[in-house]
């Protein structure tokens, strides 16, 4: 009798476990930590190489870094050095962006902007009693980012600059001046194919409508990256960050790979091969063939 009504109880949960396994990963916390783990299995792969890799890609780790930027920005400071160890970051959370390790762990300085009230309360929060970290409620354009920049006394040459504003980061950076970054790491958009120029047109005041539409190709990117002195050294593997090193902060025999041996990516978010939804019927912008001017920066 126990074993029957045991039995019964087994096959009603049975589904349910069937349904659970299979759909877990769509979860969303459930697929971050599927990424650290990968992250992990990266860093196990580090271990038996030599060392150090031209290519980045077993460098990428993230403790505060959403796709293993932490791990990458610690290795190529590594081997081009530091020089006052201070960063700007314009889009940022509490738990989640690209400099929280290095003020947190390395004692970095810096600033971060944020346009979201919420988030840059909880940021003005977390370092109210910091002497390194100035938080700053701003909406970061093109037309406002060199003024933004040189009213808060941010050194000339930061170590690193991170552009994660949803689209228009091309602009911004474009349109930036008054400093020059030793690296820069900004968002791109890998659902364009990778050889084609391709910018989404200025629009600072229509937010990203979360579909594939957004930003600007890796082929534009590196054509303005190349206009103002910088070297593309790594793409990360999930298809969503580019980063660069100026040019000037580069060794002959830095061992980075040259900008045509850097692997391209598709969208592959959270390492599960996941991306961004086509454009609504009716909403699909037009992107502009842009060409950068070559004017010094």
């Amino acid at each position: 009798m126990l074993g029957r009504v045991a039995s019964a109880g087994t096959d009603a949960v049975r589904p349910f476990v069937r349904f659970t396994l299979r759909h877990w990963v769509r979860h969303d916390e459930f697929v971050r930590l599927r990424q650290q783990v990968r992250y992990l299995g990266y860093s196990t792969l580090l271990a038996r190489q030599p060392k150090p890799l031209r290519d980045l890609t077993l460098y990428e780790f993230s403790i505060f870094s959403q796709n293993g930027e932490d791990g990458v920005l610690q290795e190529i400071f590594h081997r081009i050095g530091t020089t006052n160890q201070f960063f700007v970051e314009v889009g940022a959370s509490v738990n989640e962006s690209n400099t929280v390790f290095l003020a947190d762990i390395l004692g970095w300085q810096g600033i971060l902007f944020d346009a979201s009230q919420s988030d840059a309360d909880s940021l003005a929060l977390k370092y109210s009693s910091s002497d390194r970290v100035i938080v700053k409620r701003a909406f970061v354009d093109a037309e406002n980012v060199n003024e933004l920049l040189s009213s808060n006394n941010i050194p000339k040459y930061p170590d690193l600059l991170s552009l994660d504003i949803d689209g228009n980061d091309y602009w911004v950076w474009s349109a930036l001046e008054v400093i020059r970054p030793r690296v820069l790491i900004v968002e791109y958009n890998a659902h364009v194919s990778p050889a084609t120029m391709a910018v989404q047109p200025y629009a600072p005041d229509i937010p990203w409508d979360g579909s594939s539409f957004f930003g600007a190709s890796l082929a534009s990117f590196r054509t303005l990256g190349q206009t103002k002195g910088y070297r593309l050294v790594h793409i990360d593997s999930t298809g969503i960050n580019l980063i660069f090193v100026d040019e000037g902060s580069l060794e002959p025999d830095t061992p980075f790979l040259a900008e045509d041996e850097v692997t391209t990516r598709v969208p592959n978010y959270y390492l599960y091969g996941l991306r961004h939804p086509s454009p609504g019927e009716g909403s699909e912008g037009h992107y502009v063939d842009f060409v950068p001017d070559t004017r010094d920066t």
